[in-house]
């Protein structure tokens, strides 16, 4: 197990290169060395690869600024919100992309939203029954009907809810913003995976 030292765990970098403005976070504070190597890797990779799927690669004009904020940080969990920027230079149109990072720091391992579940489908209903609701509820304005969430659904963790989000223009206009359901874990306790994340946050014995 990778103990946290001061409570210090997250050093931030920031790098500047052609086209890309980038903050990132560093673990620092592991006293597991081989388990910190790891993690880092695993967060440099997926920023890599989220910069590449929004176009870093194939859109030469393109501009990006990255940024990051720790939604969950505790002794077992580390839950991080990656925030891509794009843009061209001259235009005030400007899309931001979110990407959810979740990490047991016990072992390094991610989890996808379906791993912190039983296995079976009743989260999705649940979930989509909650995300339903609260579109009706708020008035939220959809162009693209909401028929349910993916097995890997982007998702963080906070001290309270599972927030599951979805990408600008992905069911509202671009000048929403990015689409947020912050779901109690009440909601889902008694389907909660012995093997995820979630085991942290609910008792579920």
């Amino acid at each position: 197990m990778g103990k946290i030292k001061n409570n210090d765990l997250i050093l931030e970098r920031k790098i500047k290169r052609h086209r890309v403005n980038l903050a990132y976070p560093k673990i620092v504070g592991l006293s597991d060395n081989i388990l910190k190597r790891k993690m880092n890797k695993i967060i440099e990779e997926e920023i890599y690869k989220f910069l590449i799927e929004e176009g870093y690669e194939r859109d030469f004009e393109k501009k990006f600024f990255v940024d990051y904020d720790i939604k969950l940080c505790t002794t077992d969990i580390l839950s991080l919100a990656i925030y891509i920027q794009s843009y061209y230079d001259g235009t005030t149109n400007e899309i931001i992309s979110l990407r959810g990072i979740n990490m047991d720091l016990n072992d390094g391992k991610t989890y996808f939203l379906y791993d912190l579940f039983k296995d079976n489908n009743e989260y999705m209903l649940r979930i989509n029954e909650f995300i339903k609701e609260e579109i009706e509820k708020n008035e939220i304005p959809i162009i693209i009907a909401f028929e349910t969430i993916d097995k890997k659904q982007d998702y963080y963790l906070t001290k309270d809810n599972l927030v599951v989000f979805f990408q600008q223009c992905e069911h509202t206009s671009s000048t929403y913003g990015l689409l947020k359901f912050h779901i109690p874990y009440s909601l889902v306790k008694d389907i909660i995976s012995k093997r995820g994340l979630l085991k942290y946050m609910v008792n579920i014995n």
